[in-house]
This record gives structure tokens, sequence and C-alpha cells, in this order.
């Protein structure tokens, strides 16, 4: 029982795969906006509408497309877009011409724009009566606005947009039922003067040119503003350093110069007790050195070598205790002196 289950199983699995694959040769969907195209045995048989449709294994197939679509991005550079495809789109499509070159009856140049708005309604003539629909559409779209611009005026060019409109509609709608294409709508967006164009763009150079110079001109005073201040800043700086370092020289001589005298101060008084607890005086031993140099200093410019002593303080033994000092018509030494 077991084996005969299995056995079921697989060939109900096994019919399945019969019926998808069968159903997969043999039947097509064709959704709301498509159509598609069927050939037999490469001639053209029949166009299946949207719904469900059966077609014969083999020798029914549907016919492969490369739809080209040329468009422009924000920049106005045109890329052209290609893709193959069984599907054919019926839905309304926009192509767009951007700034095509025309001349008007009398010779002045012009920049112009405009859109087409159109549908495939016979997908048998789309496909066998124009190999590139979307490049025949560019290329006699471009055309024709060139004979249309030139038979006018270029003053009924720039204000007749609406008969220029109604002309082009006219003359598009004719070629374009040959290919099974309904023209919906032709209009111009934009009609420039290429003298216009021109004008504008050195205007608008000019414009950015004396901005950048505005720009620079502003920059450059900031800089040098902040430069002087900078340099206002490290001259006052400067000043404040060589003021702080003038004052700390100052107060660090007075400080130097107050140890000193209180260094002296402290010798003198050490000087002083020591010569009192000698027994002499320290105001006898005050003049008696002063006295002393002042002679010495007058020897040594005179270039003496004896010296005269008008009188001897009794401080001046112990200075020239071994000094002879010459009087008239004798010798005596200091020690031997009143």
């Amino acid at each position: 029982g077991a084996i005969i289950g299995i056995v079921v199983a697989a060939i109900v699995v096994l019919a399945l795969l019969v019926l998808w694959c069968v159903f997969g040769c043999c039947a097509i969907i064709v959704r709301q906006e498509k159509s598609v195209c069927m050939e037999s045995m490469g001639k053209f048989k029949r166009v299946l509408e949207p719904g469900f449709h059966m077609i014969t294994p083999v020798v029914e197939h549907p016919r492969q497309l490369v739809w080209k679509k040329t468009t422009y991005d924000s920049y106005g550079h045109t890329q052209i877009s290609a893709h193959s495809t069984q599907y054919v789109d019926m839905r309304e499509d926009i192509f767009i011409l951007h700034d095509l070159d025309v001349f008007s009856q009398d010779h002045n140049a012009l920049k112009i724009s405009c859109f087409i708005i159109f549908n495939i309604e016979d997908v048998k003539k789309c496909i066998y009566e124009i190999e590139n629909l979307y490049g025949a559409i560019f290329n006699t779209a471009q055309s024709q606005l060139n004979e249309i611009f030139a038979e006018l005026p270029f003053l009924e060019c720039l204000t007749g947009q609406q008969r220029i409109n109604q002309m082009m509609k006219q003359r598009f709608s004719q070629t374009f039922s040959n290919w099974g294409v309904r023209l919906h709508s032709l209009d111009v967006l934009k009609i420039m003067p290429t003298q216009m164009i021109a004008q504008l763009e050195s205007q608008m150079i000019g414009e950015r040119t004396r901005r950048s110079e505005l720009i620079i001109a502003d920059a450059q005073r900031e800089a040098q503003r902040l430069q002087s201040e900078g340099t206002k800043i490290v001259l006052q700086n400067r000043g404040m350093g060589e003021q702080e370092v003038i004052k700390k020289t100052s107060e660090g001589q007075a400080q130097a110069a107050l140890l000193q005298a209180g260094a002296e101060a402290e010798s003198l008084k050490v000087m002083k007790l020591q010569l009192e607890n000698e027994g002499y005086s320290y105001t006898d031993y005050v003049q008696t050195d002063k006295y002393t140099r002042g002679l010495w200093a007058q020897g040594q410019q005179n270039n003496q070598r004896k010296l005269v002593l008008p009188f001897i303080k009794a401080g001046q033994n112990g200075i020239l205790g071994s000094t002879k000092v010459g009087s008239v018509g004798q010798k005596k030494r200091f020690g031997d002196l009143d």
C-alpha cells in the first residue's frame, strides 16, 4: 500500500509538471496597458489584447522588440536607453526636444524646446512600418520644426506660439499616423534668441565675476584688519613685556642696593665693634684710611717714591707701621711717632 501511494504521488507531481510546461508554452497573459504582436512561422498573425490567450506552441511566438528611448538629463545632455521586450506599451508617452537650433525667415538664430505627447494605437504599424520609433520621432520633429520656423519672420516666431503649435500638430499627425502613433499634443516650451542667450550668458558671467571680485576684496580687507589687529596685539604684548623687564630690573637693582647697603652697614658695625675692643677710635680709623688712600693715589699719579705726611694719626701706625717716613734731617718709623 505504501508503494502504491508513492507511485500515485509521483504520477500526480509529474502530471502537474507536464501541465505547467504545457500552460507555459501554450498560454500567455497580457496586462491591461500592454499588447503583444504574434508571429507564425516568421509572419505576422495577430495582436494579443489585454487578457488571457492560448497560443500554438512552436508555431506561434511573440515578436521581440528593441525599444530605443531618447531622453535628456538636467544638464541638457542626450541619453539613449534601449531594452528588449515582447510587450508594446499602449499608454501615452512624453518626448522632449531640448534646445534645438533653428532659424527664422529673416535668418535670426533661435533656440527652442518643445515636448510631444503621443501613444501607440496600431501595434502592427509601429513594429513593421518603422525600425526605431523614438529615433524617427526625434529626427522628424527636428526637421519639421526647422521648416516651420524658416517660414515665419523673427517677431512672429517669438509671439505666434499658438500658431506654431497648430502648424506642428497638422504636419506631424499624418506622418505619425503612418507609424501607428497618435499625436495628442505638440507644444513649444521655450523660444529664446541665440543673441539674447549670448547676452544673458555674458551678463551672468559679468555678474559672477563682479561678485567674485567683491568677495575677494572683502576677504582681503578682513585679512588686513586681522593682520593689523594681530600686529597691534604683538606690539602691545612686546611693550608690556619690556615694561615688565624694566620694572623687574629696577626692583632687582633696588633690592640689591638695599642688600648691599645692609651688608655694608653690618660690616661697618662689626668693624667698629672690633676697633672699640682693641682700643681704637672708629672715626680716626676712617679719616686715616681715606687720607692714606688719597696720598697713595697721588703718589702713583706723580710717580713719587716718597710721601710726606704733615701729621700722623694714631690709627696710622697699624697701616704704615713698617713704612719709613722722612722729615727734616731725620728718619723715624711710624711706631716711634707720637
